[in-house]
């Protein structure tokens, strides 16, 4: 076998400038600079053959097999059956292959379901697959595997049947499940990870320990939530504790744990061996891609406060959620008085399908009755309607035969798809930024027509939350921008 560094056949540019070349069937090993990197590094010196460039082990396909168990090649038969993916998401779905255990942390939209697919059904040629998926997005993922490969995943929750392919199951009915011959896992919306002390995550860590391939994919992680990163590295194996991964590069902090000024770099090179994290494909000079061209337009109604309303704190007419003891009567009472604020909504939906977000039982009853009043059909979507009936009220409204859904941002505003949705209202909101964007992100999504209006209605004792919320959407767009460089540099 020839050097590598003597082969020019395929190309790309190192840190210093100089240009690599490779073998077309090369693998590239990436070696951080940490524990696990130095181990990884040990392990390639049983290779049969291989050079090393910078912190990259390059060696054949027979001699990373013999050592580190076979990593799967994207070839032409991959393309072939994927021909649905975009580009950047076929080169996200073989960098993951490629190392095996990886986390595609990637914006909403951008078709983290597909790209996990793909995945699935590659790793499956080599042994049973289980994917794991909230309850309400399961049904949603056996319509995709039906619609881009053709196949049928078994059902574990249905009591169906595993021998053979890949088998779906969800979170919240858990049960045991038989991993005998299974060579790879999914874990679908992988932020449920993020409680490190969480019964389901030990759960799951336990489930996949030995498992060969693991795949981990969530939206936008907030980019200064590392215990995120944390939780995910101990699931793919890269850890063993949340606490050790924070200490290769955080100080303790009280209750906090602060990044080390000089560990940042290390930090994202850590993390860029074993996840990737993208917002914006073509600002890596994507042509082709699933993000929207521009953001929901956005509108900011401020209403009056109903004369017979008072702050259920002190009877007070001037009350905000500023102040914790005004915070319940303020983002509930108020927002399930008639007045000036529900005026407001019912007018601005007169005439429109759309969908309210609220964040109690109270509001969700107070509109769905002002709804039904001027004729229209409601489906009020809540924590407490059994799975089956929820998805057949989203695909209700989805094929037009409902014009408003009605329902909270934590039941449904993680992983169902709405790109019918072409108004929407968020009356519910308070001060989580996450929790609003996923929401809203149920409809600005690839496959929608047209631009996405948001309606937030608000009133003076409101209008500190709004502002934290306006403040971090300004922000949001410069972090996840830094963000995404950082971990494509590092990679």
């Amino acid at each position: 076998m020839a050097p590598y560094d003597q082969l020019d056949i395929v190309t790309d540019r190192a840190e210093s400038g100089r240009t690599r070349s490779y073998p077309p069937e090369a693998i590239r090993i990436p070696i951080a600079a940490t524990p696990e990197g130095y181990a990884t590094f040990i392990r390639c010196k049983k290779l049969a053959a291989y050079t090393i460039h910078g912190r990259e082990v390059l060696t054949d396909p027979v001699s990373y097999s013999a050592v580190f168990g076979g990593a799967l090649a994207v070839g032409e038969s991959f393309a072939s059956a994927n021909a649905h993916l975009f580009p950047f998401q076929t080169d996200l779905v073989a960098r993951a292959l490629d190392r095996q255990r990886f986390a595609i942390f990637a914006d909403c939209g951008l078709g983290k379901t597909p790209m996990a697919l793909a995945w699935a059904h590659a790793v499956a040629e080599k042994g049973k697959v289980l994917v794991l998926v909230p309850l309400a997005v399961l049904n949603q993922w056996k319509r995709e595997a039906m619609r881009f490969h053709g196949t049928t995943m078994a059902d574990l929750r249905a009591g169906e049947t595993w021998t053979e392919g890949i088998a779906i199951a969800n979170y919240e009915a858990r049960r045991d499940i038989d991993m005998t011959d299974v060579r790879g896992i999914v874990l679908d919306e992988s932020s449920i990870l993020k409680n490190e002390n969480g019964e389901t995550r030990d759960w799951l860590c336990s489930l996949s320990a030995g498992i060969p391939y693991r795949l981990a994919v969530s939206a936008t992680p907030a980019p200064n939530d590392h215990a995120e990163y944390a939780s995910h590295a101990v699931f793919l194996g890269y850890a063993t504790t949340a606490k050790e991964f924070f200490a290769r590069f955080f100080r303790k902090d009280g209750t906090n744990w602060i990044l080390r000024g000089h560990a940042i770099t290390p930090f994202y090179r850590n993390l860029a061996t074993w996840s990737t994290y993208i917002y914006s494909p073509k600002a890596l000079g994507y042509s082709d891609s699933t993000e929207m061209g521009e953001e929901p337009s956005y509108l900011y109604r401020q209403c009056a406060v109903p004369a017979e309303w008072t702050s259920k704190a002190a009877g007070q007419l001037f009350a905000s959620v500023g102040t914790a003891e005004d915070r319940s009567a303020v983002f509930g009472t108020l927002r399930a008085t008639p007045g000036p604020r529900s005026e407001a909504i019912m007018g601005y939906l007169e005439g429109k399908r759309g969908v309210i977000w609220c964040a109690r039982n109270a509001e969700e009853e107070f509109f769905a009755s002002q709804l039904r009043a001027t004729g229209a059909s409601v489906a009020v979507i809540n924590g407490a309607m059994e799975i089956e009936e929820r998805v057949e009220l989203v695909d209700a409204y989805r094929s037009g035969h409902v014009d408003h859904i009605v329902s909270k941002a934590r039941v449904l505003g993680f992983g169902v798809n709405l790109p019918e949705c072409d108004h929407m209202v968020y009356s519910g909101f308070g001060f989580s930024f996450e929790e609003t964007y996923q929401a809203i992100r149920r409809a600005h999504r690839y496959g929608r027509k047209g631009r996405l209006e948001v309606m937030f209605p608000y009133t003076d004792p409101e209008a500190p939350a709004l502002a934290v919320l306006r403040e971090k959407q300004a922000r949001f767009l410069g972090d996840v921008a830094e963000m995404q460089r950082r971990f494509w540099e590092a990679a």
